[in-house]
C-alpha cells in the first residue's frame, strides 16, 4: 500500500485554495490535509483550520505549501520549515536574497526540497516549446521576445513591484528554456505610472543577452489586457506562443523557414485547459513518493532571484 502524503497549507487565499482543490482532485495520490492556516480563519481543529502557524509549529508533514504575499514569508519561523520533507513557496520566494540563502541552507542541511512556485514551466504549451528547442528544430537561436503583463495595477496587493511579481515568471522561463542562468548587457526602462508606492514599478522593458542570443522582455500591470507572448527566432525557423490557457485558447506555432526566402511552413497546436498548476503538483507529489531530494530544484528560485536583483540594481 502506498504511503499517505501529509500536507499543510500556510496561506489560503486564491492560490492556496487553487492548490488545495488540485490536491483533492488527484485520486491517484493518497494525501491527507493536516492543516490550513490563514489569518482570516478562526481556530477550528475539527476542520484543521487555524489562524496562526503557532498552532502547528510541531506537526510533521511531507509537504508544506506556502501561499502568502511575498513580504509575509519572512514572518514564518524558520523552525517550521524543518518539520517537512518538501516546501513549495510561491514565486519569487522573497525579495531578500540573504533570507533565501538561510532557507536554502536549512533545506540542504535537513535534505528538504525547496520548490519555488513557477507554474509556467509546467504549462502544456511551454513544455512543447521546450521540447522543440531541445530537438533543435529552429536551429541556432538568434533572438527572443517575451511579454507577460496584465492590467492589475489597481488591484495588485503583493507590493513588490511588477519586475519581481510578474517579470520573475519571464526570467524563470528564459532560464529554463535556454538552460542558462546568467544574462548580460542589461538595458532597461522601468516605470511607475499608477502605483501609490513610487518606489515600486508597474511596467518595464529590458534588453539583455545570453551568449549571442538577444532578448527583449516586457512585464507589468498596465497593459489593460492579460497578455502572454513568446517568440523565439532561429536560423531554421521560429516558435511562437500566444496567450495562456487560463485566459482562453493558447496557440503554439512552429514556422519552418523557406530558403532563400518565402512564406514559412507553419504547424499549429492549440491548448484550452490550464494544466500548469496540476502538472506542478503532480511533479512534487511524485518526487515525495520517490523520496527524491534535489539540489537543482532548491537552487531554481535562488538563481531567478539573483537575476532579478542584478536587473533591479543596473
Amino acid at each position: 500500500m502506498s504511503k499517505i502524503i501529509k500536507v499543510g497549507f500556510i496561506g489560503f487565499g486564491n492560490i492556496g485554495k487553487k492548490r488545495f482543490k488540485i490536491i483533492e482532485s488527484l485520486k491517484n495520490y493518497k494525501t491527507c490535509i493536516l492543516y490550513k492556516i490563514d489569518k482570516t480563519f478562526k481556530n477550528n481543529p475539527n476542520t484543521n483550520n487555524f489562524k496562526s502557524w503557532k498552532e502547528v509549529s510541531k506537526i510533521k508533514s511531507d509537504l508544506i505549501i506556502i501561499s502568502v504575499p511575498t513580504n509575509e514569508v519572512k514572518k514564518i519561523p524558520l523552525s517550521i520549515f524543518k518539520n517537512t520533507r518538501y516546501l513549495l513557496i510561491e514565486k519569487p520566494l522573497s525579495t531578500d536574497i540573504n533570507f533565501v540563502n538561510k532557507i536554502k541552507k536549512i533545506c540542504s542541511k535537513n535534505k528538504i526540497t525547496l520548490k519555488t512556485g513557477y507554474n509556467l514551466r509546467f504549462d502544456d504549451g511551454l513544455i512543447r516549446v521546450k521540447r522543440l528547442i531541445k530537438k533543435n528544430v529552429i536551429g541556432n537561436i538568434y533572438y527572443i521576445k517575451i511579454n507577460y503583463s496584465n492590467g492589475a495595477v489597481k488591484t495588485n496587493t503583493n507590493n513588490i513591484g511588477s519586475l519581481y511579481d510578474i517579470g520573475s515568471h519571464s526570467i524563470n522561463l528564459l532560464q529554463w528554456l535556454l538552460n542558462k542562468n546568467n544574462f548580460s548587457q542589461y538595458l532597461k526602462i522601468i516605470q511607475t505610472n499608477e502605483l501609490k508606492n513610487k518606489a515600486k514599478d508597474d511596467n518595464g522593458f529590458i534588453l539583455m543577452k545570453i551568449k549571442k542570443i538577444a532578448i527583449q522582455m516586457q512585464f507589468g500591470f498596465c497593459s489593460w489586457k492579460n497578455t502572454f507572448e513568446l517568440e523565439i527566432v532561429g536560423s531554421r525557423g521560429y516558435i511562437k506562443i500566444e496567450s495562456l490557457p487560463k485566459w482562453g485558447t493558447q496557440i503554439v506555432s512552429l514556422g519552418k523557414r523557406t530558403l532563400p526566402s518565402g512564406p514559412p511552413r507553419i504547424k499549429i497546436w492549440k491548448y484550452k485547459n490550464d494544466n500548469s498548476f496540476k502538472n506542478e503538483i503532480k511533479f512534487i507529489l511524485n518526487n515525495i513518493k520517490l523520496n527524491k531530494f534535489s539540489k537543482k530544484i532548491n537552487n531554481e528560485g535562488y538563481e531567478t532571484l539573483k537575476c532579478l536583483k542584478t536587473i533591479s540594481l543596473k
